[in-house]
């Protein structure tokens, strides 16, 4: 996938970690490279869907969640942070 997005390929880089996703949903580095790779390319909508989906297949790893809540900040969205937060320690 990383060699795919050096040459441009975004779509096939998706389509690559989505795969891996769905083979290995409880990796989650590779849930972490697909947030990183939403964020450089896709949109804010497609990265939150992402890491939701993240967080349900990997609810102990720390980075998902925080990845999570800091996106929603950065979107104006604090209420929206504290929930994902909150979520976190349930």
């Amino acid at each position: 996938a990383a060699e795919c997005e050096k040459r441009g390929s975004t779509h096939t880089a998706r389509a690559i970690l989505a795969h891996a996703c769905g083979i290995f949903p409880a990796k989650k580095g590779l849930w972490v490279l697909a947030a990183k790779l939403e964020k450089s390319v896709g949109d804010s909508a497609a990265m939150d869907a992402l890491l939701k989906r993240a967080v349900v297949h990997c609810p102990r790893a720390e980075i998902l969640w925080l990845m999570a809540a800091k996106e929603r900040w950065l979107c104006g969205d604090v209420p929206g942070a504290r929930d994902v937060l909150e979520e976190a320690f349930v």
